[in-house]
């Protein structure tokens, strides 16, 4: 009887068992069907049970917590678990995991001519929902109860720029002709996405995912370019590390846009438009000097880390309370590829952006190890030389050429200022040539002073030669007419 409750107890039924047992004891007892128990082995039972009822219950616990780790709804858009997604681009051009979701097919897609006019249409109906006060079906949005919340996350550019100036050991070093670019964009970037509004600020990243791509896919291009030439082919494993460069972008793009980033028809024009233009810099870049092109890179993927730390830790309240989107669990989950690989835990919207940094800073270790470190440093070397020169023809065509007098102030002042910077430093070369010379002059004096002294030694030495002949001539013509006129010679 006693095994008979223990089992009963394990199957999960003891509270209805234990009073019939309880009651089936007692007959046994008054009617002698079972032996008589003892008090001990009456408690002992009841210690047993309660032993077994507290292991099936942590069991029941386990296996729920299991399931619910097993569960396929865990990278699907459940609201329960994951962010519905609110991306434009996802209900017009289609996302991968919404058509798997749907079991329907990723065959061929339509032609060029199809797709570029069906957006043509599709954006300049957006265009004019811009323009006048109304939505199109498009871009209405689906009601979603973290908006609220996502509209709260802000972006401080100025603590962006301060942390990337602190940095010593991971700043990157890049000669101006790639350094100036890369300030200005990233001061247009900031003037244009308002940190202070949660909208613009997840525009900002989808801006910045959108044309992290480029990079990847030109470097790949350019290398595929060299090996049909027959230029250069030991680039093999470098194409890999690319490609998967270039998908880890990607799953940042959809993560971000899934978040709403790409709402606004002014974003998405700007965006495209800027990822073809800076497809068909860094090509060029790339040709020119591949190491260069990686240096750029490395400068954007610093800035990109910079950035997403700063955020995820002025808005780590927030986003440790949103869910994490559902192509997020699907590329960082854990029954992804690097879930299996024992990647960090997906849990909320916090671990999300920390991974996308850890990512960033991945690229970054990447770019720099691409580099030529002698082509690195002697191009800091011509950018001097090429400053250098610059500046001196335009300091020389100041000098010579006659100017246009012009009534704006700003010029004018300009050119002054430009003016008495040259004037000082023609007198200061001035200065130093005055002194080179009266230095050479009168170590120029001196050494011709030696030489007039030896040249005068040099004379009176001829001239006691000369003299010396002179005698000695005229001694020998005394003799001679001596001689011929047959008297004695004065000279012996």
């Amino acid at each position: 009887m006693a095994l008979f409750c223990t089992t009963l107890v394990a199957t999960g039924l003891l509270a209805p068992v234990r009073p019939w047992a309880h009651a089936t004891v007692a007959r046994g007892r008054s009617g002698g069907v079972v032996a008589a128990a003892t008090a001990a082995d009456r408690e002992k039972l009841i210690s047993t049970l309660a032993r077994l009822e507290s292991a099936v219950e942590q069991t029941i616990v386990k296996l729920a917590e299991l399931d619910e780790e097993r569960s396929p709804a865990r990278n699907f858009c459940d609201i329960d678990e994951v962010m519905a997604p609110r991306g434009y681009l996802s209900k017009t051009a289609g996302c991968y995991l919404t058509v798997q979701a749907a079991g329907g097919s990723t065959g061929p897609p339509p032609s060029a001519m199809t797709l570029a006019t069906s957006n043509f249409w599709r954006e300049l109906k957006e265009l004019t929902a811009m323009l006048v006060p109304y939505k199109t079906r498009m871009s209405l949005e689906e009601p979603n109860i973290y908006a609220a919340q996502l509209d709260k996350l802000r972006l401080d550019n100025d603590k962006v720029w301060a942390r990337e100036e602190a940095l010593t050991v991971s700043a990157v070093p890049a000669p101006l002709v790639i350094k100036l670019p890369y300030l200005a964009t990233c001061d247009l970037l900031d003037k244009l996405y308002d940190g202070n509004d949660g909208k613009r600020v997840l525009a900002k990243f989808w801006f910045l995912e959108t044309i992290a791509r480029v990079p990847y896919f030109g470097y790949n291009t350019m290398i595929f370019l060299y090996e049909t030439m027959g230029w250069w082919r030991l680039s093999s494993s470098l194409k890999k590390v690319h490609f998967k460069e270039d998908e880890n972008e990607f799953a940042h793009l959809l993560i971000v846009e899934a978040l709403g980033g790409d709402q606004q028809w002014f974003d998405r024009f700007i965006g495209q438009h800027a990822a073809l233009i800076y497809y068909a810099l860094i090509t060029f870049m790339w040709l020119i000097s591949p190491t260069l092109a990686y240096n750029f890179s490395e400068l954007i993927e610093t800035h990109a880390v910079v950035t997403y730390t700063e955020f995820a830790e002025a808005n780590e309240a927030i986003l440790r309370k949103l869910p994490p989107p559902a192509v997020a669990l699907d590329y960082y989950g854990p029954v992804s590829e690097r879930g299996k690989n024992g990647g960090a835990p997906v849990r909320n919207l916090y671990d999300v952006f920390c991974l996308m940094r850890d990512d960033e800073g991945n690229h970054v270790e990447s770019m720099k190890a691409c580099q030529d470190p002698d082509v690195r440093s002697r191009a800091r070397i011509v950018e001097v030389g090429a400053i250098a020169t610059a500046l001196a023809i335009f300091g020389a065509s100041i000098l010579t050429v006659e100017t246009v007098e012009m009534e704006i102030p700003v010029v004018q002042q300009f050119e002054l200022r430009v003016e008495k910077e040259i004037a000082a430093e023609i007198g200061k070369v001035e200065k130093e040539i005055a002194v080179e010379v009266g230095t050479v002059g009168k170590e120029v004096v001196a050494e011709v002073g030696k030489v007039g002294k030896e040249i005068g030694k040099e004379e009176a030495m001829l001239e006691r030669l000369v003299e010396k002949e002179e005698t000695d001539l005229g001694k020998w013509w005394t003799r001679q007419r001596s001689q011929e006129q047959g008297r004695p010679s004065p000279f012996p």
